[in-house]
């Protein structure tokens, strides 16, 4: 599997540069402390649009789930998968992915005001394992479903090898790290 070098989708000018570690979905909370912090950069602090460049780094855990289309969360049962290891989703999921826009703490969203995302391949995969074993997807297997995870990744979501090697080289490129 080929991926795309990062640095060019890092490398855009920003005064400030900020990169968010996202384990969990935590009905969201990375994607509220990008936003928050977009908001205290702009508004708070008066430095307008484009000061501030964040990265979400999806790694481990399930803030994968954060990065697939509405189709998936559905055809996957991915908010039950979620409750399954005990990851908050109070949000309505009847349509699919409620992280993916809609709030001003989305996907779409925070991609609009300059955020990239990266997906970790290995979290990927790890999710599609626990996906078929914990939803009892017999029918399908683990690399199908990893394969069909991976296309289904939002736009602005960029897919890495491993997520620590992104959280490496977004602070090679002088991003402050926050872990969530």
């Amino acid at each position: 599997m080929n991926f795309p070098d990062i640095g060019p989708i890092l490398g855009a000018p920003a005064r400030h540069k900020q990169a968010f570690g996202i384990r969990t979905v935590s009905d969201g909370e990375g994607l509220t402390q990008m936003r928050n912090a977009f908001d205290a950069y702009e508004i708070a602090r008066g430095e307008g649009p484009g000061t501030l460049r964040t990265a979400g780094v999806l790694y481990g855990g399930t803030s994968i789930a954060l990065a697939f289309d509405d189709a998936t969360w559905r055809a996957y049962r991915i908010a039950e998968a979620l409750k399954l290891r005990a990851d908050a989703v109070a949000l309505d999921t009847t349509y699919g992915n409620p992280f993916a826009r809609g709030t001003d703490a989305s996907i779409a969203t925070l991609t609009a005001r300059g955020a990239a995302f990266f997906a970790c391949n290995n979290a990927v995969e790890g999710f599609a394992k626990s996906l078929t074993a914990e939803l009892g997807l017999v029918h399908d297997p683990i690399a199908r479903v990893a394969d069909r995870l991976r296309a289904a990744l939002l736009p602005g979501v960029t897919l890495v090898p491993a997520g620590v090697a992104a959280i490496n080289d977004v602070q090679e490129r002088h991003y402050t790290y926050i872990a969530v």
